[in-house]
């Protein structure tokens, strides 16, 4: 007998499955997991099927070493790892080596007697804080929709009633294995503590290959109900009984890899799962995606109330000089009665860009001499870095209450300090020590050249609108529908206008954009008479629906 075999290893997407010979003192059937020869290593490889014949008959075949763990991947997780390889561009060889984690290097023992691991359910609710909440009295009517619907999104802002509505999702769905996806070991271990008397799996980068390969591979089928919290690879572990999965902060750009060769994101495997009837989905979020609010029922539980803390300051009204600068005595005073104060801007440096002093539009390349719309050559240099705002703030302030929090000052502020930071400092410091914010360069995001600006700063402005605190924001175009749909209170709003926009221009979810970097070729000669069955380049790195065309 004949093994078609996939092997753990990074290889081309042109190559599929290797064939290998079935020793008759071994029983292998579809599902196993074993190890086989590959040159001189010894590799993990997935049996993908077992045949009688070989596609090339008069090939000598070298024979699966051991079988590791029978039937470790069921028929639901071969197709989702041949869907996964094909949607992402990729071989299924460098998929399973994306899902599947490396042996570790100490002796493990190959097959577990049995993993324990019992959920105790807590005697105490852990919502009893949350007696009187709104939330609380509509928590049963939102989980029946939920399991009524086969994806959901929440719009939750509070973290308390967020864990509140974990604890009864968890109680209803006493069965399978809960998997929970946050975007950083930061929120695993903090949502580890709140639902710790669920004694939760954590699963990310830091645990040791023996935990992950003892505790998520040899004990796939433990028919004990499970709840595993952890990053983005977590969505690989599919045990068999894999009932409901939550998408914590569906908003965060962590849920998407970036780094290496497949380009994958949460959200498409989870929507693979819902047309595949394997799960059921919730996205949590204060501020959810657009293609995800598109795609799911949107239930707003907690929305996010901007409208009282936001003060837009319409820079229209203040005259542009040489010397002009945002840092005005408004901005001073504003900080000083909200002190501290975070100063967001997510640029370091001296980054600057150019205003059309005519038409108001936003240029974020400086080798333009003439306004593209109007066509005015009075254009104005108003663009700023971190190091640039603490340059200007410091005679409004004393420089011994400011400080800066970027990838090139991480020594951690201290309390009672006013802040001067880019998104590098979210998920490092503690945004509840603030009693205001400040967003500088908010036309600019608006202007990127992405297909989710506005839903960027959207979703910036909401996070920083859940703390309750005042916002002040500087702009010079206060009419811009993000901000009026903030002013207005309206998720609802927002989501029409931006999926509006999105149609008329052919962007997600309306389309599948593919983003094709290949050093070798020329761009314009991927596109020219392309076949149907058209393939990116071998060596090409493939991103699927990018955030940014242009590099």
């Amino acid at each position: 007998m004949i093994a078609e075999v996939i092997p753990r290893l990074r290889l081309f997407r042109t190559l599929g499955t290797f064939e290998y010979q079935i020793p008759g003192h071994l029983s292998v059937a579809s599902g196993d997991l074993v190890l086989i020869p590959w040159r001189t290593k010894v590799l993990l490889g997935a049996v993908l099927r077992v045949t009688s014949r070989s596609r090339v008959p008069q090939k000598k075949l070298r024979p699966i070493l051991r079988v590791i763990v029978t039937q470790a991947f069921c028929p639901a997780y071969l197709d989702a790892l041949l869907w996964f390889s094909k949607y992402y561009f990729i071989s299924p060889a460098s998929a399973l080596h994306t899902w599947l984690p490396e042996i570790p290097q100490k002796r493990v023992p190959y097959a577990l007697t049995k993993f324990s691991h019992t959920v105790i359910r807590p005697e105490e609710p852990l919502g009893h804080s949350l007696s009187n909440s709104v939330f609380q009295k509509y928590t049963s009517q939102i989980i029946t929709r939920i399991f009524h619907a086969k994806s959901t999104t929440l719009v939750c802002s509070r973290f308390e009633e967020k864990v509140y509505f974990y604890h009864e999702l968890l109680l209803r769905r006493c069965q399978g294995t809960v998997v929970i996806i946050t975007p950083t070991v930061f929120d695993v271990e903090k949502l580890c503590k709140a639902l710790a008397p669920w004694h939760p799996l954590p699963f990310h980068s830091q645990i040791s290959r023996k935990k992950l390969w003892e505790h998520f591979w040899l004990s796939h089928k433990d028919p004990q109900t499970r709840v595993v919290i952890g990053t983005k690879k977590a969505i690989f572990s599919l045990p068999e009984k894999f009932s409901l999965l939550i998408i914590d902060q569906e908003e965060s750009p962590h849920h998407k890899q970036y780094d290496q060769n497949p380009r994958y994101t949460v959200h498409d495997l989870a929507f693979y799962f819902v047309r595949k009837a394997l799960s059921h989905v919730v996205f949590v979020s204060h501020a959810p995606r657009a293609t995800t609010a598109f795609h799911t029922e949107l239930l707003s539980i907690t929305p996010v109330r901007a409208r009282d803390l936001l003060q837009i300051i319409d820079m229209n009204l203040f005259p542009r000089h040489a010397a002009f600068t945002l840092f005005s005595d408004m901005l001073a005073q504003f900080i000083s009665s909200h002190s501290p104060a975070f100063i967001f801007h997510n640029r370091t440096g001296f980054a600057r860009y150019l205003v059309c002093h005519v038409c108001n539009r936003v240029y974020t390349f400086s080798s333009v001499t003439r306004c593209q719309q109007c066509g005015s050559t009075h254009l104005t240099s108003a663009g700023f870095g971190t190091q640039k705002i603490f340059q200007d703030i410091q005679h409004l302030l004393p420089p011994k209450h400011i400080y800066i929090f970027d990838r090139f000052h991480r020594h951690d502020p201290p309390n009672n300090t006013n802040v001067i930071g880019t998104e590098f400092a979210f998920d490092k410091l503690d945004f509840e020590r603030f009693q205001s914010f400040v967003v500088l360069g908010i036309d600019r995001q608006l202007a990127l050249p992405s297909w989710r600006a506005h839903e960027r700063v959207f979703q910036l402005l909401s996070f920083f609108a859940t703390f309750g605190h005042p916002i002040f924001i500087p702009t010079f175009a206060p009419k811009h529908f993000v901000l009026q749909s903030l002013l207005s209170n309206t998720l609802q709003k927002f989501y029409e206008h931006e999926l509006r926009l999105r149609q008329n221009f052919s962007y997600p979810p309306f389309v599948k954009l593919i983003k094709v970097i290949d050093p070798k070729s020329k761009a314009i000669s991927l596109l020219k008479n392309p076949p149907r069955t058209w393939q990116p380049p071998t060596n090409a790195l493939v991103d699927v629906d990018p955030d940014l065309f242009l590099q």
